[in-house]
Protein backbone atom coordinates (compact mmCIF):
# COMPACT_ATOMS: atom_id res chain seq x y z
CA UNK A 1 0.00 0.00 0.00
CA UNK A 2 1.37 3.39 -0.97
CA UNK A 3 1.62 5.86 1.89
CA UNK A 4 -0.04 9.20 1.58
CA UNK A 5 1.03 12.48 3.15
CA UNK A 6 -1.76 12.11 5.71
CA UNK A 7 -0.50 8.65 6.66
CA UNK A 8 2.94 10.05 7.30
CA UNK A 9 1.53 13.02 9.19
CA UNK A 10 -0.72 10.90 11.41
CA UNK A 11 1.87 8.27 12.13
CA UNK A 12 2.41 7.84 15.90
CA UNK A 13 5.61 6.55 17.37
CA UNK A 14 6.09 5.15 20.85
CA UNK A 15 8.64 6.80 23.10
CA UNK A 16 11.48 5.20 24.96
CA UNK A 17 14.10 6.38 27.19
CA UNK A 18 17.01 7.93 25.46
CA UNK A 19 15.11 7.91 22.09
CA UNK A 20 15.18 10.50 19.25
CA UNK A 21 14.29 14.10 19.84
CA UNK A 22 10.60 14.32 19.19
CA UNK A 23 10.70 17.86 17.78
CA UNK A 24 13.49 17.05 15.37
CA UNK A 25 11.70 13.94 14.24
CA UNK A 26 8.47 15.88 13.75
CA UNK A 27 10.24 18.63 11.81
CA UNK A 28 11.90 16.07 9.60
CA UNK A 29 8.62 14.25 9.05
CA UNK A 30 6.94 17.52 8.17
CA UNK A 31 9.64 18.16 5.57
CA UNK A 32 9.22 14.64 4.26
CA UNK A 33 5.46 15.18 4.07
CA UNK A 34 5.93 18.36 2.05
CA UNK A 35 8.41 16.74 -0.32
CA UNK A 36 6.29 13.64 -0.62
CA UNK A 37 3.22 15.75 -1.36
CA UNK A 38 5.13 17.61 -4.07
CA UNK A 39 6.41 14.37 -5.56
CA UNK A 40 2.96 12.83 -5.41
CA UNK A 41 1.41 15.80 -7.17
CA UNK A 42 4.10 15.70 -9.81
CA UNK A 43 3.59 11.97 -10.16
CA UNK A 44 -0.16 12.47 -10.51
CA UNK A 45 0.42 15.13 -13.13
CA UNK A 46 2.85 12.91 -14.98
CA UNK A 47 0.43 10.01 -14.71
CA UNK A 48 -2.36 12.19 -16.11
CA UNK A 49 -0.11 13.40 -18.91
CA UNK A 50 0.96 9.85 -19.61
CA UNK A 51 -2.67 8.80 -19.79
CA UNK A 52 -3.41 11.71 -22.13
CA UNK A 53 -0.42 10.75 -24.23
CA UNK A 54 -1.55 7.14 -24.26
CA UNK A 55 -5.06 8.19 -25.24
CA UNK A 56 -3.65 10.48 -27.93
CA UNK A 57 -1.32 7.74 -29.13
CA UNK A 58 -4.23 5.34 -29.28
CA UNK A 59 -6.25 7.95 -31.18
CA UNK A 60 -3.41 8.54 -33.60
CA UNK A 61 -2.93 4.80 -33.98
CA UNK A 62 -6.60 4.48 -34.85
CA UNK A 63 -6.30 7.51 -37.14
CA UNK A 64 -3.23 5.99 -38.72
CA UNK A 65 -5.13 2.80 -39.38
CA UNK A 66 -8.02 4.77 -40.85
CA UNK A 67 -5.62 6.82 -42.95
CA UNK A 68 -3.84 3.70 -44.14
CA UNK A 69 -7.17 2.17 -45.04
CA UNK A 70 -8.21 5.38 -46.79
CA UNK A 71 -4.90 5.45 -48.63
CA UNK A 72 -5.40 1.86 -49.72
CA UNK A 73 -8.94 2.62 -50.88
CA UNK A 74 -7.76 5.79 -52.65
CA UNK A 75 -4.88 3.90 -54.26
CA UNK A 76 -7.23 1.18 -55.43
CA UNK A 77 -9.66 3.79 -56.77
CA UNK A 78 -6.79 5.62 -58.49
CA UNK A 79 -5.61 2.35 -60.04
CA UNK A 80 -9.13 1.65 -61.28
CA UNK A 81 -9.46 5.17 -62.67
CA UNK A 82 -6.05 4.87 -64.33
CA UNK A 83 -6.93 1.52 -65.89
CA UNK A 84 -10.28 2.88 -67.10
CA UNK A 85 -8.61 6.01 -68.48
CA UNK A 86 -5.93 3.93 -70.21
CA UNK A 87 -8.56 1.66 -71.72
CA UNK A 88 -10.66 4.60 -72.91
CA UNK A 89 -7.56 6.34 -74.25
CA UNK A 90 -6.57 3.23 -76.20
CA UNK A 91 -10.10 2.95 -77.60
CA UNK A 92 -10.10 6.65 -78.52
CA UNK A 93 -6.69 6.35 -80.18
CA UNK A 94 -7.78 3.24 -82.08
CA UNK A 95 -11.01 4.93 -83.22
CA UNK A 96 -9.11 8.06 -84.26
CA UNK A 97 -6.56 5.96 -86.16
CA UNK A 98 -9.33 4.07 -87.95
CA UNK A 99 -11.07 7.34 -88.81
CA UNK A 100 -7.81 8.84 -90.06
CA UNK A 101 -7.15 5.74 -92.17
CA UNK A 102 -10.66 5.95 -93.64
CA UNK A 103 -10.27 9.66 -94.42
CA UNK A 104 -6.84 9.07 -95.95
CA UNK A 105 -8.15 6.19 -98.04
CA UNK A 106 -11.14 8.23 -99.22
CA UNK A 107 -8.94 11.24 -100.00
CA UNK A 108 -6.46 9.05 -101.87
CA UNK A 109 -9.23 7.40 -103.87
CA UNK A 110 -10.81 10.76 -104.68
CA UNK A 111 -7.43 12.20 -105.67
CA UNK A 112 -6.79 9.21 -107.93
CA UNK A 113 -10.21 9.65 -109.53
CA UNK A 114 -9.55 13.36 -110.07
CA UNK A 115 -6.15 12.59 -111.58
CA UNK A 116 -7.64 9.91 -113.82
CA UNK A 117 -10.43 12.23 -114.99
CA UNK A 118 -7.93 15.05 -115.52
CA UNK A 119 -5.69 12.72 -117.52
CA UNK A 120 -8.65 11.63 -119.66
CA UNK A 121 -9.72 15.24 -120.21
CA UNK A 122 -6.15 16.26 -121.05
CA UNK A 123 -5.86 13.37 -123.51
CA UNK A 124 -9.22 14.32 -125.04
CA UNK A 125 -8.05 17.93 -125.36
CA UNK A 126 -4.85 16.77 -127.05
CA UNK A 127 -6.81 14.56 -129.45
CA UNK A 128 -9.32 17.35 -130.17
CA UNK A 129 -6.46 19.80 -130.71
CA UNK A 130 -4.73 17.44 -133.11
CA UNK A 131 -8.00 16.81 -134.95
CA UNK A 132 -8.66 20.54 -135.14
CA UNK A 133 -5.13 21.13 -136.42
CA UNK A 134 -5.59 18.39 -139.02
CA UNK A 135 -8.91 19.93 -140.05
CA UNK A 136 -7.27 23.33 -140.44
CA UNK A 137 -4.45 21.79 -142.48
CA UNK A 138 -6.98 19.98 -144.67
CA UNK A 139 -9.04 23.12 -145.11
CA UNK A 140 -5.92 25.12 -145.99
CA UNK A 141 -4.85 22.51 -148.54
CA UNK A 142 -8.31 22.47 -150.10
CA UNK A 143 -8.49 26.25 -150.11
CA UNK A 144 -5.10 26.52 -151.82
CA UNK A 145 -6.11 23.90 -154.40
CA UNK A 146 -9.45 25.63 -154.98
CA UNK A 147 -7.80 29.03 -155.38
CA UNK A 148 -5.25 27.57 -157.76
CA UNK A 149 -8.08 25.96 -159.75
CA UNK A 150 -10.00 29.24 -159.87
CA UNK A 151 -6.86 31.11 -160.89
CA UNK A 152 -6.23 28.61 -163.66
CA UNK A 153 -9.87 28.89 -164.66
CA UNK A 154 -9.66 32.70 -164.70
CA UNK A 155 -6.53 32.55 -166.88
CA UNK A 156 -8.09 30.30 -169.51
CA UNK A 157 -8.02 31.61 -173.07
CA UNK A 158 -11.77 31.11 -173.32
CA UNK A 159 -12.28 34.22 -171.22
CA UNK A 160 -10.17 36.29 -173.59
CA UNK A 161 -12.04 34.87 -176.54
CA UNK A 162 -15.35 35.57 -174.80
CA UNK A 163 -14.49 39.13 -173.77
CA UNK A 164 -12.53 40.26 -176.83
CA UNK A 165 -13.94 38.14 -179.63
CA UNK A 166 -16.53 39.45 -182.11
CA UNK A 167 -18.28 36.16 -182.88
CA UNK A 168 -20.79 36.45 -180.05
CA UNK A 169 -23.35 39.14 -180.66
CA UNK A 170 -26.38 37.54 -179.20
CA UNK A 171 -26.99 37.18 -175.47
CA UNK A 172 -28.18 33.60 -175.84
CA UNK A 173 -24.92 32.65 -177.51
CA UNK A 174 -22.91 34.37 -174.75
CA UNK A 175 -24.99 32.62 -172.12
CA UNK A 176 -24.41 29.25 -173.78
CA UNK A 177 -20.68 29.95 -173.86
CA UNK A 178 -20.70 30.86 -170.16
CA UNK A 179 -22.54 27.63 -169.34
CA UNK A 180 -19.98 25.70 -171.34
CA UNK A 181 -17.14 27.40 -169.46
CA UNK A 182 -18.99 26.78 -166.21
CA UNK A 183 -19.25 23.09 -167.07
CA UNK A 184 -15.56 22.97 -167.86
CA UNK A 185 -14.77 24.82 -164.63
CA UNK A 186 -16.90 22.45 -162.52
CA UNK A 187 -15.29 19.38 -164.03
CA UNK A 188 -11.84 20.88 -163.50
CA UNK A 189 -12.50 21.77 -159.86
CA UNK A 190 -14.02 18.36 -159.10
CA UNK A 191 -11.14 16.54 -160.77
CA UNK A 192 -8.56 18.68 -158.98
CA UNK A 193 -10.28 18.16 -155.61
CA UNK A 194 -10.47 14.39 -156.04
CA UNK A 195 -6.81 14.12 -157.02
CA UNK A 196 -5.12 16.64 -154.75
CA UNK A 197 -7.21 16.87 -151.58
CA UNK A 198 -7.75 14.22 -148.91
CA UNK A 199 -11.27 13.26 -147.96
CA UNK A 200 -12.86 16.01 -145.89
CA UNK A 201 -13.45 15.03 -142.28
CA UNK A 202 -15.71 17.88 -141.28
CA UNK A 203 -16.76 21.11 -142.97
CA UNK A 204 -15.66 24.17 -141.06
CA UNK A 205 -18.64 26.07 -139.76
CA UNK A 206 -16.66 29.30 -139.98
CA UNK A 207 -15.69 28.96 -143.69
CA UNK A 208 -17.16 31.65 -145.98
CA UNK A 209 -18.87 30.34 -149.15
CA UNK A 210 -16.80 30.78 -152.32
CA UNK A 211 -18.58 32.37 -155.30
CA UNK A 212 -17.71 32.95 -158.94
CA UNK A 213 -18.75 36.19 -160.66
CA UNK A 214 -19.24 36.03 -164.44
CA UNK A 215 -18.86 38.97 -166.84
CA UNK A 216 -22.62 39.24 -167.25
CA UNK A 217 -23.00 39.88 -163.48
CA UNK A 218 -24.23 36.38 -162.61
CA UNK A 219 -23.00 35.09 -159.21
CA UNK A 220 -22.73 31.37 -158.64
CA UNK A 221 -21.42 29.53 -155.53
CA UNK A 222 -18.57 27.11 -156.00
Amino acid sequence: MVLSAADIHNKKFSTKMRGYNIDEVNDFLNQIIKDYQILKEENDQLTAKLKQSSDALSYYDDLKGSLNQSILVAQEAADNVKQTADHQAQQTIAAAQNKADELLSAATQQANQVLAESSKKAAAVVVATNDYRDSIKTFRTKMIAMLQTQLEFANRSDWTELLEGSDYHQFQEINDAVKQLDSLRSNSVESESNQSLPKRKQRSEYAEPTVLIFPNGEVRPI
